[in-house]
């Protein structure tokens, strides 16, 4: 049997910086690999605030009518940010209340032990439209009647983003959930929205790179879902390690 030993002789480092959820930089001249040796990549460091939406289009509209015995519906498009229950009331209750009016027209309350939503309002509120924020709330494709104290049917999905995944396009080795796939590196957010995301694995994790030719390096920075991650315009920062080792026989 041989005995394979990798002895790292030399490594290289890049900086990919940008303000969306990939990052990408181009090569030149092309760092070409030499084929006697192998190659693998380990990311360094992550930064950049959180400033994660939970509401963003497509799930940030409130649809309601402010006439019980009316057809006409009516809808409050709450602005993209991070909304905690309680935002998202202050908001509603800000925008529906009648000018001169002591009235309270709605109430969201967060039930911490069913982690379920209850809410209750004077007003006829529809949550099946698609970009509503029912599914936010916990509230399946739905009419809620005025007056009435309603139950979320689903736990509330305020946190959007769980995990963040960053996927690299040179480097393979890892897999997500049964299926293989380019994850150089994955966290939760352990911050508040708000406060800045500093990321620096103590134990760096070396992934094998899986071509010989590089002219491009590409972050791709996911959620849970492998949905884009929405870091509204801040910049993110990543830095890499490509280290090269040596085989012996």
């Amino acid at each position: 049997m041989n005995l394979i030993l990798f002895i790292p002789v030399m490594s290289q480092t890049f900086t990919l910086k940008g303000r969306t959820h990939c990052l990408s930089v181009d090569i030149n001249p092309p760092i070409e690999l030499n084929p006697k040796y192998n190659y693998s990549l380990a990311l360094i460091s992550l930064s950049t605030w959180n400033s994660i939406p939970n509401i963003e289009p497509g799930c940030n509209k409130f649809y309601y009518f402010k006439d019980l015995n009316s057809l006409e519906r009516s809808v409050l498009e709450i602005p993209t940010g991070s909304y905690e229950i309680t935002d998202i009331e202050a908001f509603l209750l800000k925008q529906l209340t009648v000018k001169g009016s002591r009235a309270t027209n709605i109430s969201l309350r967060p039930n911490n032990n069913t982690l379920k939503c209850e809410l209750k309002s004077i007003h006829h509120i529809d949550f099946n439209p698609e970009d509503s924020i029912g599914k936010l709330l916990g509230f399946s494709q739905r009419f809620l009647p005025a007056n009435l104290t309603h139950t979320s049917d689903l736990p509330v999905n305020i946190v959007k983003v769980i995990t963040i995944r960053l996927e690299c396009n040179i480097i393979s080795g890892s897999y997500y959930t049964s299926n293989p796939s380019h994850t150089l590196y994955e966290f939760s957010p352990a911050v508040d929205p708000g406060y800045s995301i500093i990321v620096e694995p103590r134990n760096l994790i070396y992934l094998p790179v899986n071509k010989r030719h590089i002219n491009n390096i590409t972050i791709n920075i996911l959620d849970q879902e492998s949905r884009p991650v929405n870091f509204r315009g801040e910049e993110v920062i990543v830095r890499l390690e490509l280290k090269k080792y040596a085989i012996n026989y």
